[in-house]
């Protein structure tokens, strides 16, 4: 008897090892889902699409899904455009209502400053970097040509994309709110970096606006009061991390 219950339990043993591992790391690619069983390279993750359409990788993200934080940040500027309102006039609170409307709607998930080009990854081990264990999406693009603008605006816009062109250039086409801070407006760029632009620094550098960029008008930090200062940072901490 004793010889029969081992057996049994070597066989179940041996079953059990017939079970398909769980996947240690899913990659989201638009509504396909790639599981694999071992951390892979970015190579991997990208070679079965990689040569579906002409990517324009600089635009391409790579987001870390259940990221509980970023849900917490977004209740903490919800409740302050909810506080904001309460001292706003009627126009006001139109745009903080709207604004409140588009930041629930925001996909949120932490954002992987990531260089994602597959030649370049295939060519330097540096640029092809292992998965971590996780939930991933990956949002691969062809050349954007247009700007989103938001923010202190009448209306949210998007602008043609200029080539060569000083982001300064942009200025005119932007419809501001009496709110906006007419001094400074914010570019975040694909990677994740948020670069302040002031207006009237015409001697600075000259930026350009990469494609898969947005400019966010910020509100007057003078505006009623300076919790407006604390809003623009709190957009903007979300807006980076925000997916398409």
């Amino acid at each position: 008897m004793k010889l029969i219950t081992a057996l049994f339990m070597g066989l179940c043993c041996a079953a059990s090892g017939l079970v398909a591992a769980k996947p240690v790391v899913e990659v989201k690619m638009g509504s396909t889902e790639f599981k694999f069983e071992q951390q892979p390279r970015l190579t991997e993750v990208l070679a079965p699409v990689a040569l579906q359409q002409a990517w324009y990788w600089p635009a391409s993200q790579l987001y870390r899904l259940d990221a509980l934080q970023l849900e917490q940040q977004r209740s903490e500027a919800l409740a302050l455009i909810s506080a904001l309102m309460l001292d706003a006039d009627d126009e006001v609170q139109l745009l903080l209502k709207r604004l409140a409307d588009e930041l629930s709607s925001w996909q949120l998930a932490e954002k992987i400053p990531l260089v994602i080009d597959y030649d370049l990854a295939r060519a330097k081990q540096a640029f092809n970097p292992l998965f971590e264990s996780g939930h991933y999406r990956l949002q691969l693009k062809v050349r954007p040509v247009e700007v989103p603008v938001w923010g202190a605006v009448a209306k949210n816009v998007n602008l043609s994309l200029r080539s060569a062109t000083s982001v300064h250039d942009y200025f005119d086409a932007i419809p501001e709110h009496p709110t906006a801070d007419t001094s400074r407006f914010y570019l975040i760029q694909p990677n994740g970096n948020v670069i302040e632009i002031l207006r009237g620094a015409w001697q600075q550098d000259r930026v350009e606006v990469m494609p898969g960029s947005t400019l966010y008008i910020p509100f007057s930090h003078g505006y009623f009061s300076k919790d407006f200062a604390e809003l623009n940072k709190k957009l903007l901490a979300l807006a980076v991390n925000r997916m398409d």
